[in-house]
């Protein structure tokens, strides 16, 4: 049985990736790729679902702090973690609190999503690094809410594997509908702008991403990903129908 979003009892947003067609005709591969919201907090019943599903990895987009907050259940499951940090906050370590939350309130989806993008890349060729070397297990990828930080990597990896934008943009355009059932999500007073999903977030990106690259495949280069590792993941995660 293949799931989209999987029955957790403790998340809100963990999907399956696999199912959305490629340009080519063929489509991303069922249980190999999953994006989801914090995991932290993982019952043992979803534990035990996720290793029969077939995660054997988790990449940890968080940073520090909020990792430091909770207990990471998953270290001390089946599951092999990694931890890397995919955020903004941690490059503004030397400005003061106040100037932080000025700046984070009046940034938009699409500016920090194009900080991640274009100031970000030694830390996407970390994340497609672990991907390359994680083969023989399903991959599971996360953050807090799963949109932001978590979106930018889904959007990279369905872009690698020639998925339409559409579809890339509808990938992620659902989180909100997800999200929005979690009422412990609750943002601060004047950061709500930051809670949606909008789509215009994403087709604005697309669209500088292959202005100044060429395509996604291309970016995923100048980022220092090898030819090799980005046809073998492309291979790897894409099935025929």
């Amino acid at each position: 049985m293949y799931y989209q979003r999987l029955p957790l009892e403790t998340t809100y947003n963990t999907r399956d990736l696999g199912g959305i067609p490629t340009k080519n005709g063929q489509m991303v591969t069922w249980k190999k790729l999953f994006r989801s919201d914090d995991v932290s907090q993982l019952s043992t019943t979803d534990k035990r679902f996720l290793e029969e599903y077939g995660v054997g990895v988790a990449i940890d987009l968080r940073s520090h702090r909020e990792r430091e907050e909770k207990n990471y259940s998953l270290e001390d499951s089946f599951i092999k973690t990694y931890h890397i940090p995919f955020m903004i906050e941690e490059n503004l370590v030397n400005q003061n609190a106040l100037q932080i939350q000025k700046v984070a309130k009046e940034i938009t989806l699409y500016d920090l999503y194009s900080t991640f993008i274009f100031e970000q890349q030694a830390v996407i060729k970390e994340l497609f690094t672990i991907i390359y070397n994680s083969s023989d297990q399903g991959i599971l990828f996360h953050c807090a809410a799963g949109k932001d930080r978590t979106g930018i990597l889904a959007v990279l990896i369905l872009g690698l594997l020639d998925v339409e934008d559409s579809d890339i943009i509808a990938n992620y355009e659902t989180s909100y509908t997800f999200l929005s059932a979690n009422q412990a999500l609750v943002p601060p007073k004047g950061f709500e702008h930051l809670m949606e999903s909008d789509k215009k977030n994403i087709a604005t990106l697309l669209p500088e991403i292959k202005k100044k690259y060429g395509t996604i495949y291309d970016y995923l280069q100048e980022c220092g990903l090898s030819e090799q590792m980005l046809l073998e993941i492309r291979a790897r995660y894409t099935q025929c129908v």
